[in-house]
């Protein structure tokens, strides 16, 4: 669980003026209007206990405002007013820290300087911000109040607008909360994976710190709104297959709406611009669902049921993890990562489905874990509260009808072979058992009978012991291009996509290929029903430039599995035992 910033700042109500939470007066104490220390060692003894731990938001970049943008602007021809401005700082941040301890001279902070390395670091935000100076006096009173916070059992720490003090100057916190154990995450609003590397690399190899990834919740954004009934748009499908390893790495903090997001009331940040907790429950529903990255969940948006249900899940699937690692180190077998996929049935590719399992060290395969179900369509989405509207009695389709008293349904169609026997058991929530541990509330008999069905869904698998692996019934493509937004334009059973097709993503270069080729490496994946293909395709840059076989005609491949396309050559990779 997350706190704002436990420093003593100017009194306001927290829900109408939170940015002054952000507006540090004195490090010295834990806000007496916050409950004060006492308060935070009860909150985090009781966290503790749960199994939580807190994290700190922490503001070293700038104190309180004590002059508007058009008085500090005034001051700089004014002597007068400007001593008297100096004063202020003197009396509003005595005894800790003097107007010696910020950053002069004066400059404004706005517009295109937000990111200009030559004002981003010594200006002064929104030409208001009191931007304070790296010196040994100000690390000094910022290390003991990262003290007090580990005294009272703090053990997480947000660096509030890192990306405007410079990454030599942030190692010093980073170094103190790592040698002390601590998590630590750097608060870094920009859209340039340049400026987040410089705050990902401040870790020592061991402990890392992590960046929030605003690139991918802005992805996040835009794959979720786009107008899935278009004929002129990539199905949901792939839209989120183009993201699906994230901007940043599966360990970069992820989020879909932040406090920064939701309650700016200026332009939306980065162009996130989720109108309300609801609007953006199906985002927060995927991004959940993926076990990557530690996801910053907002408070508002946390008491959605879809989103409560998510994070039942993603509970569920890591204590299902921790069970099956037990019993591979019982039977000496190594034991590998949660990873995921996205698939879905053609020719509709809807509903889009993500399945988690356990990874057999890169193979492809690995026991399936859990599986969602997403719907996003939004024709479907209105003729459902239409049907809820008018109170119909017709059924939804007979598959979320399943209901058995005794044993969970089978497995609906997947463009996956889970092996026999596989079963389904749906999360409905979670609950904390009279001994303090935590169980997710499954549906009785396996499926909940809804009507009409919820837009997502989430499923453990319970699949038998000793045949625990998956694999999967899509054709991965490899491919090497120079283009910077290639596109892949395939036919299945003579039902092709609208051009120019489905966006392929950035990609590692795929083993057994030579080295030092112009362009770079992209992957792509097309989900195919079990025994169908086989599959054609071209490719193009996403306008008029196409990729066809020298001969002319399609490129075509007889069945599911991984392929390399490099230079007009396809060839097929066979998989590693």
């Amino acid at each position: 669980v997350q706190l704002p910033p436990a420093q003593v700042s100017p009194p306001g109500n927290l829900m109408s003026e939170w940015y002054l939470r952000y507006q540090p007066l004195r490090y010295g104490a834990v806000d007496p209007l916050l409950g004060g220390e006492a308060s935070l060692e009860e909150l985090c003894t009781a966290a503790s206990l749960l199994g939580m731990q807190v994290i700190a938001d922490c503001v070293f970049n700038h104190g309180a405002v004590v002059a508007s943008k058009a008085e500090w602007e005034a001051a700089q021809s004014d002597a007068k007013l400007l001593e008297e401005l100096k004063c202020r700082l003197d009396r509003a941040f005595a005894p800790e820290l003097s107007r010696e301890d910020f950053q002069w001279p004066w400059v404004c902070l706005e517009g295109g300087r937000w990111d200009d390395p030559e004002y981003t670091y010594e200006g002064w935000g929104c030409g208001e911000w009191s931007e304070l100076r790296f010196c040994e006096h100000v690390v000094q009173v910022h290390i003991d109040h990262l003290q007090r916070l580990l005294r009272c059992g703090v053990r997480g720490f947000r660096l509030d607008a890192a990306k405007h003090m410079r990454p030599a100057h942030v190692k010093r916190y980073v170094d103190f909360l790592h040698r002390e154990g601590a998590f630590v995450y750097a608060e870094v609003l920009s859209m340039d994976r340049s400026v987040h590397a410089q705050y990902e690399a401040l870790g020592d190899g061991l402990q890392a710190v992590r960046s929030t990834d605003y690139i991918l919740a802005k992805q996040l954004r835009d794959a979720c709104r786009s107008p899935s009934h278009s004929s002129e748009s990539p199905p949901l499908l792939a839209r989120l297959a183009a993201i699906s390893n994230g901007a940043l790495g599966p360990q970069a903090v992820r989020f879909v709406r932040s406090h920064d997001t939701a309650l700016n009331g200026g332009p939306a940040i980065c162009g996130i611009d989720w109108s309300s907790a609801e609007d953006a429950k199906l985002a927060w529903a995927y991004l959940l669902a993926a076990p990557e990255g530690s996801v910053l969940l907002y408070e508002e948006d946390a008491a959605v049921p879809i989103v409560q249900r998510a994070v039942a899940f993603r509970r569920a699937l890591a204590q299902q993890a921790a069970l099956l690692s037990t019993d591979c180190k019982q039977a000496g077998d190594g034991v590998g990562n949660l990873e995921f996929d996205l698939g879905a049935l053609p020719p509709s590719y809807d509903p889009v489905m993500l399945l988690v399992r356990q990874s057999d060290h890169g193979s492809g395969r690995g026991a399936p874990l859990g599986l969602v179900m997403f719907s996003f369509n939004p024709q479907q989405q209105q003729a459902q509260e239409s049907q809820k509207s008018r109170k119909s009695s017709r059924s939804p389709s007979r598959w979320w009808q399943i209901v058995s008293a005794s044993a969970a349904p089978p497995l609906p169609p997947l463009p996956w072979d889970l092996g026999d026997g596989a079963r389904l058991n749906e999360v409905l929530g979670g609950q904390l058992q009279g001994d303090g541990s935590w169980r997710p509330r499954l549906a009785p008999g396996g499926v909940a009978e809804q009507s009409p069905p919820e837009p997502v869904r989430f499923f453990l698998i319970d699949a038998p012991r000793g045949d625990r692996t998956c694999t999967s019934q899509s054709l991965v493509l490899h491919y090497r291009s120079g283009w910077s937004t290639p596109h892949l334009h395939f036919g299945v059973q003579g039902k092709w996509t609208a051009t120019p097709g489905w966006p392929l993503r950035r990609a590692p270069e795929p083993p057994g290929v030579a080295s030092g080729s112009t362009g770079s490496w992209w992957a792509g994946q097309v989900p195919l029903a079990k025994g169908q293909g086989p599959i054609e395709f071209v490719l193009n840059d996403g306008g008029s430039c196409w990729d066809q076989p020298p001969g002319g005609g399609n490129y075509e491949a007889d069945s599911p599995g991984d392929y390399i396309l490099e230079r007009g050559c396809l060839r097929r990779v066979e998989p590693q035992h």
